[in-house]
């Protein structure tokens, strides 16, 4: 119970140590008993840290992430990494993590306009081929949506799933 007291304290006394927000955050949101069980309380240290240190891209990560892993919201966890990395001597894959947040657990239009900004900005390298696989990978996701909806359309005409993926066009999907 004296944990988020204690962090606060700390950074009170310290505003600029990085540290303390981001254990004190840690030891706030881990489930017991290895943490208190407050992920919101976590988040709020986090937040707090990077208000107190604008220039801490690394806080925003972590905020990013606790919004992500432990509040369940990718889609507020794309934007912080998307502010992050605004902040002179951000890490340059700060972007690539939002989209694929956005891709997996959020929003796949914008993931995919974010990808293909990338791509077209990039110069010939690593970084466009990642970002041409990742624009694969998202048309992928899409190929696997419309087939599971062809998929429910046939069982829900049929009574029963196909038996092999030729019966979909046979049947006018």
């Amino acid at each position: 119970e004296l944990l988020r007291p204690l962090v606060e304290i700390t950074t009170t006394l310290d505003p600029r140590l990085e540290m303390a927000y981001r254990y004190g955050a840690i030891f706030l949101s881990e489930p017991e008993p290895l943490g208190a069980g407050r992920p919101r309380e976590g988040v709020e240290v986090l937040a707090a840290g990077a208000k107190n240190l604008p220039g801490s891209w690394r806080l925003r990560q972590d905020l990013a992430f606790f919004h992500n892993i432990y509040l369940k919201d990718p889609q507020r966890a794309a934007e912080i990494l998307l502010e992050a990395a605004e902040i002179p001597g951000a890490a340059f894959w700060l972007r690539t993590m939002a989209a694929d947040l956005l891709a997996t657990g959020a929003d796949r239009a914008t993931s995919r306009r974010m990808w293909t900004q990338m791509y077209e900005q990039a110069e010939e390298g690593i970084i466009r081929e990642n970002a041409r696989a990742r624009l694969q990978v998202l048309d992928s996701l899409d190929a696997a949506d419309r087939l599971t909806e062809r998929v429910a359309e046939f069982e829900r005409r049929r009574g029963r799933r196909p038996a092999r993926l030729a019966e979909l066009p046979e049947a006018g999907l």
